[in-house]
């Protein structure tokens, strides 16, 4: 599989630059199969050195016991979960990737 192409490039620092990308996998539905199978997606798209930050809201998917389940069977570093606030506004999620990537990286 290709290399996703980089959604925008921030540099936080003087030899630190970070690369976000935007996957999609549209589904009739979204329960935690379906998520996981997303997340598996991500997990082939990136060599195996690479660590993986997903934002995600806080839909039931996201937090469900077999979702817990697949991301504690990945090795250490490799995947994780960052939440948006649960009573946050939709809009201005540019900004909000940026305020979360600021703590990711506190």
């Amino acid at each position: 599989m290709a290399s996703p192409e980089p959604l925008s490039s921030l540099k936080v620092g003087p030899q630190v630059r970070i690369r976000l990308s935007v996957h999609a996998l549209v589904k009739d539905r979204h329960r935690s199969r379906e998520f996981i199978e997303f997340l598996n997606v991500l997990d082939t798209a990136y060599p195996a050195a690479t660590a993986i930050k997903v934002i995600l809201d806080n839909h039931s998917a996201h937090i469900s016991r077999e979702t817990k389940t697949w991301l504690a069977a990945q090795p250490d570093g490799r995947c994780a979960f960052v939440f948006t606030p649960k009573h946050g506004s939709p809009c201005q999620l540019d900004t909000r990737i940026e305020a979360t990537h600021h703590r990711i990286h506190q």
